[in-house]
């Protein structure tokens, strides 16, 4: 099996369904192919955050997902709540420890982003200390759809919760699903750190 996206997102769907509609989890799994579909445990595997799989995978999870809740953006908000509840397990603690707001975690997009998948580089055309415009240019040879897209901008929406702050604006301004060269974000965050959440920043190892 191809690998090209790691179990974090898969994770992310099932985490999803559990808390919101936990009887309809194993319907997540249908279809999945031959090499999932002959593990004794599926579920177990696809929550294993070292584990990856192919785009065939995860393409199919998030038409069984929508085909579950009747919903073409379900995949937006399985991201955000992702990043919202801090669901991102260990990445989400270098994003929270290491990068400290959301402009430098931006800075680092594409290495955080290569935690997630290999589908596609990222561009950061400009960033200030409230803003950010970034570009991705998916890889033609690997099968993507627009559930991919909405994956993302529910995870980049969702990032300056991480730090307690409310949930980014975004406006997409081009897209490759829709016959653009790449994918266009304009978004925008609140910048409002407190004297007191600065020094306890200072004081993170």
């Amino acid at each position: 099996m191809e690998k090209h996206h790691s179990c974090l997102n898969t994770r992310a769907i099932i985490e999803f369904f559990q808390e919101t509609m936990p009887e309809e989890v194993h319907r997540l799994f249908n279809g999945l192919g031959p090499e999932i579909e002959a593990l004794a445990n599926p579920q177990e595997f696809l929550m294993e955050t070292h584990n990856w799989v192919s785009s065939d995978v995860v393409t199919k999870m998030f038409e069984n997902a929508k085909a579950i809740t009747q919903d073409e953006s379900i995949a937006f908000k399985i991201a955000f709540e992702s990043a919202a509840r801090k669901k991102l397990g260990y990445v989400q603690r270098i994003i929270l420890f290491a990068y400290k707001n959301p402009r430098r975690t931006l800075k680092k997009v594409q290495a955080i982003n290569d935690k997630f998948n290999k589908n596609k580089r990222i561009e950061l055309v400009e960033t200030t200390s409230d803003s950010a415009v970034i570009r991705l240019h998916w890889f033609k040879e690997i099968p993507s759809t627009r559930d991919y897209c909405l994956f993302n901008k529910g995870i980049y929406s969702g990032i300056p919760t991480i730090w307690n702050l409310p949930p980014a604006t975004l406006e997409e301004t081009k897209c490759f699903f829709q016959g653009d060269d790449y994918c266009e974000y304009h978004f925008t965050w609140q910048r409002n750190f407190s004297i007191k959440e600065g020094l306890l920043r200072l004081l993170v190892p």
